[in-house]
């Protein structure tokens, strides 16, 4: 397969959705957003807790990342909702957006008079936008615009020898087409550095990836310190693994290690927008399932593998997120959620 097919941005990127991103500013315009978006058809809610009482390199994160959201291929619009007093404001994040050039609006609910007369405000922007989008057509495009991001969801006893080495196939023939991966989750692979040294593209690389698999570490030792290395509170493994059979730690790095098959790591950035060159490389991120999709949207990534044992899949669905389960039982577990 050398194409696929999605809608082309004015930027030049591709989608491999259409969707209307609605996004609060602040976490006080989540209720707002809901509302509207659950009136429209292939509008997506993105409530959250942050955009206000927010200082330094905090404040800076949260806007990223909800300039991200804006920015990916996978929305041809998007509608900001701010309240109005909020330390992220709605007008500024909806001018970081409408720099990728698609259509980009904002309401704020203070100067709408209220939450209701700005779900109706809102709800007859977001009808605009879809008509607007309707008339988009899905066009071929080359495999090396794709973007996966990598997740290993709840290890099991078969991450390592199933799901994950099909990803990290999967990965290298994208990867040979041109096109781009990340490996976020650094945390998972403490303990595979001897590996890593090998699989990084040059020694500087390795470096970076060895100081944020020491600062993983330390923050662990940290944090469990106070508890017997036995107890809940210090454990590494959650019930759900000792269910699905990985019984060690150190089985979790090596099903983590086998997303990336045989491809060598280009880099390890702290910020998605110092990628310059296609390949694999990695972005360290919170590893939990739940709050890691929060982050992807930044670099753009179209789709998500995620090689799935017991855990849900992940919140933030606004890239296609395919799931690989190696057993039959999360497939049963999660029929109602997998698609």
């Amino acid at each position: 397969m050398d194409q696929i097919f999605g809608f082309r941005r004015p930027d030049g990127s591709f989608g491999i959705r259409n969707h209307i991103a609605v996004i609060p500013s602040v976490f006080c315009a989540n209720h707002a957003v809901k509302l509207i978006a659950n009136q429209v058809g292939g509008a997506v809610p993105f409530p959250h807790i942050n955009g206000c009482g927010q200082h330094g390199r905090d404040l800076q994160q949260t806007i990223n990342t909800l300039a991200g959201i804006g920015k990916n291929p996978n929305f041809g619009a998007v509608l900001v909702i701010g309240l109005g007093c909020e330390r992220v404001q709605a007008q500024e994040l909806a001018g970081l957006i409408a720099q990728s050039g698609k259509p980009v609006r904002y309401l704020n609910i203070q100067q709408e008079g209220g939450t209701l007369k700005t779900v109706q405000a809102g709800v007859r922007m977001a009808r605009e936008f879809a008509a607007l989008l309707a008339q988009g057509q899905r066009e071929p495009c080359p495999v090396s615009k794709l973007v996966l991001g990598l997740k290993c969801g709840g290890t099991d006893a078969t991450s390592g020898i199933a799901a994950n080495p099909a990803l990290g196939l999967a990965v290298d023939r994208l990867i040979d087409q041109g096109g781009t991966a990340f490996l976020s989750e650094l945390a998972e692979l403490l303990g595979t550095e001897h590996i890593m040294r090998r699989r990084s593209e040059t020694p500087e690389v390795y470096q970076r990836i060895k100081e944020e698999l020491s600062h993983c570490e330390a923050v662990l030792e940290r944090m469990t310190r106070d508890f017997t290395r036995t107890s809940e509170q210090a454990a590494l493994v959650t019930p759900g693994n000792f269910e699905g059979g990985s019984v060690r730690c150190r089985k979790r790095p090596w099903a983590g290690f086998t997303n990336l098959a045989a491809a060598n790591l280009l880099g390890c950035w702290t910020t998605p927008s110092a990628l310059t060159e296609p390949g694999c490389s990695s972005w360290p991120q919170p590893v939990m399932t739940p709050t890691l999709p929060q982050a992807w949207p930044q670099e753009g990534r179209r789709s998500l593998p995620l090689p799935l044992a017991g855990a849900p899949p992940p919140a933030f669905l606004e890239s296609l997120c395919l799931k690989l389960p190696g057993t039959a039982k999360p497939s049963t577990i999660w029929r109602t959620t997998l698609t």
